[in-house]
């Protein structure tokens, strides 16, 4: 099994498009930890609409507390990464996110693609590989700390030989509340993953029983300040060693009510031994978001 480990990039966020109400920073950071502030929650005053604004810009992402009414928005961001060492060369990123919420129901359609142009030192000439990935997440209130999560992904991994990837999950979401504003939410799911590959004897097709697991923490920094730590685990329960886990961490410093900027950490592991890929990709970001 061969084993890689790609060198630290550096990433810069230099586009964020088309924000409907408001909307969170980023498809894998959770909205700030806070309540409706004053006049924003319960019923509003005689003869006026409840203004959720900068409440609903810091809570889009979650089911509870429920507002009245649909919201939506939508947000996207467009990064350049720098890659240097054994293989060398440049990612173009693209992201899109969008989400529909009524009452007890939350509804996100995103996705994200990633272009890779690189060669590889001492010869191999230069290449191109894409990584795709689509997502509809599903989110119902049952009770305020509990969730019910069903989701369906698509995804392309070249620099994995994944030439597409089906998976369906379903689960539950328990959210806890800490003072000062801190929040952890862990989702464990179920499902079936049906993928296509490039092994060592030429495509292959995989499919069977999958485990998901997630957690995000977020913990508010000062007045304007939010750190995020989130992690995804997926795991093939017909094959122990078949594996991938994504992990993120991220300090976001709110400008004004449209700019943040902050840095990042990534780290994405897979194990897949069909393609005999154990590989780990490192990122480092730093993000500008417009809202």
């Amino acid at each position: 099994m061969r084993s890689a480990v790609a060198p630290v990039k550096f990433l810069v966020v230099t586009a964020l498009t088309g924000v409907l109400s408001a909307s969170p920073v980023s498809a894998q950071q959770p909205a700030a930890p806070s309540q409706p502030p004053a006049g924003q929650s319960g019923t509003p005053p005689a003869g006026q609409k409840p203004d959720y604004g900068q409440w609903w810009l810091a809570n889009a992402r979650d089911v509870n507390p429920k507002p009245p009414g649909w919201l939506f928005h939508i947000e996207g961001t467009a990064s350049f990464a720098n890659q240097s060492g054994s293989v060398s060369g440049f990612e173009y990123t693209a992201n899109i996110l969008s989400a529909l919420r009524k009452g007890i129901v939350t509804n996100q359609i995103g996705g994200s693609f990633i272009l890779q142009e690189a060669r590889v030192e001492g010869g191999g000439g230069n290449f191109k590989q894409e990584t795709a990935r689509a997502f509809n997440m599903l989110y119902v209130s049952v009770g305020r700390p509990i969730n019910l999560v069903g989701a369906f992904i698509i995804e392309k991994d070249e620099p994995k030989h994944v030439l597409h990837r089906e998976a369906l999950f379903a689960g539950v979401q328990r959210v806890f509340s800490f003072p000062k504003g801190r929040r952890l939410s862990m989702s464990v799911a179920g499902g079936y993953e049906h993928e296509t590959v490039r092994g060592q004897f030429g495509e292959q097709q995989e499919g069977g029983p999958a485990a998901y697991a997630q957690s995000m923490f977020t913990a508010p920094i000062g007045q304007r300040g939010i750190f995020t730590n989130f992690i995804e685990y997926f795991h093939d329960l017909e094959i122990s060693d078949d594996y991938r886990i994504n992990w993120n961490a991220s300090l976001q410093l709110q400008v004004n009510k449209h700019i943040g900027i902050g840095p990042s950490v990534q780290i994405r592991h897979d194990a897949k031994p069909v393609t005999q890929v154990q590989k780990t990709d490192t990122m480092t970001v730093l993000g500008i978001t417009f809202k």
